[in-house]
């Protein structure tokens, strides 16, 4: 999710702070206003009671409801974000209980999930109608979004920068065989950097959410 990280960080304009049900690898991301609201120990019998017994999505406790509205209020929130779609009908009786604006985000495949379900579509339906705003990543992303019966006035496309990703591999090939009746084993060392671009409208042209666009290497 370094992706998210990079928007997080890059904001200027506003106080992020974040809310996660857990924090993993703080010191490969460090940042400070981090708040975690981990999962009850009922929340598997939930999930199971929602999903397996009434075949709907699941929804947040009382108890994290309330967790969450307290650390809202304690850090002064003036927007929600809630980042990806399918989250933000798990977390639909804090947009009803919080009195100040939440948008949504969808990023690709998050529009699709569990769609083919009609208590889960009724659910989305129910979240994007009680969110003020709807961010997207592409036209055609906005087009599915209106067709699970969201306003089109609700939504906008996320324009970003983050169109390119950068990959260093470091390795070691093994090649062993028989020149000229002469045996040899080599190990050379190899350092590959590659850049990759991001598709920009996966949901349209099926193809794979990265492609390499340059590339270079070294033998060592």
């Amino acid at each position: 999710m370094l992706h998210i990280y990079r928007q997080i960080k890059s904001l200027e304009r506003v106080r992020p702070v974040v809310i996660a049900q857990k924090r993993e690898n703080a010191d490969q991301f460090p940042f400070d206003r981090v708040y975690t609201v981990g999962k009850p120990a009922t929340h598997f019998l939930r999930r199971f009671w929602f999903r397996q017994i009434w075949d709907a999505p699941w929804q947040i406790s009382k108890f994290e409801l309330d967790l969450l509205l307290r650390i809202l209020t304690k850090t002064e929130a003036q927007l929600l974000h809630i980042y990806f779609g399918h989250i933000g009908v798990h977390l639909l009786p804090l947009i009803r209980a919080w009195p100040k604006p939440t948008i949504v985000s969808f990023h690709g495949a998050d529009v699709l999930v569990d769609m083919n379900k009609p208590a889960y579509r009724r659910a989305t339906k129910e979240m994007l109608d009680a969110v003020r705003h709807v961010l997207v990543r592409s036209e055609s992303l906005g087009r599915a979004v209106a067709d699970l019966g969201c306003d089109e006035n609700k939504i906008d496309i996320l324009r970003t920068r983050e169109n390119q990703v950068i990959v260093k591999v470091e390795g070691q090939l093994i090649r062993t065989g028989v020149f000229s009746g002469q045996t040899f084993a080599e190990s050379p060392k190899f350092t590959l950097n590659l850049t990759l671009v991001r598709n920009p409208d996966m949901l349209a042209n099926k193809r794979y959410p990265l492609a390499v666009w340059s590339y270079d290497y070294t033998l060592n």
